[in-house]
């Protein structure tokens, strides 16, 4: 079954791709043609949530092991850190990550909810976005 989320990136892209012709019935039709084809080419379907990249951004007051408890949880979920860069501007904190979790055994989700949970212990706020989310929200 096709996901919500897949339904909706073959909206958006349905809609710009028709253009003036993007009618509720040409884009409804567009979309269950697309959704078809995914369901019935397991080849062709979206690779799963749980592996690929996510982007990791944490903001908040600067306090010692902020890095160090957020890098524990992701090699405690054998996650790999591909790229990252905080900044320290005054007395703020700001960290951006891009992870790969395809090996990991963890569940996206979990792994965000644990980030998420420690964010709050941490009196700061950490976002957890798939790759593939993140990706569609900036192209439209």
């Amino acid at each position: 079954m096709v996901s919500e989320d897949v339904i909706r990136k073959l909206t958006l892209e349905a809609i710009e791709q028709l253009g003036p012709q993007a009618t509720t019935t040409n884009v409804q039709r567009v979309v269950q043609t697309a959704v078809s084809r995914l369901e019935s080419s397991p080849a062709q379907r979206p690779p799963s949530q749980d592996s690929g990249r996510i982007i990791i951004t944490a903001y908040g007051y600067n306090a010692p092991g902020i890095i160090a408890a957020i890098t524990e949880v992701l090699a405690r979920h054998e996650c790999d850190i591909l790229d990252m860069t905080q900044k320290l501007l005054q007395e703020f904190f700001t960290l951006i990550m891009i992870v790969d979790i395809t090996k990991s055994p963890t569940q996206y989700a979990s792994i965000g909810e644990e980030l998420s949970t420690l964010g709050e212990r941490l009196k700061m706020r950490i976002l957890v976005q798939h790759e593939d989310v993140f990706n569609a929200m900036h192209r439209i």
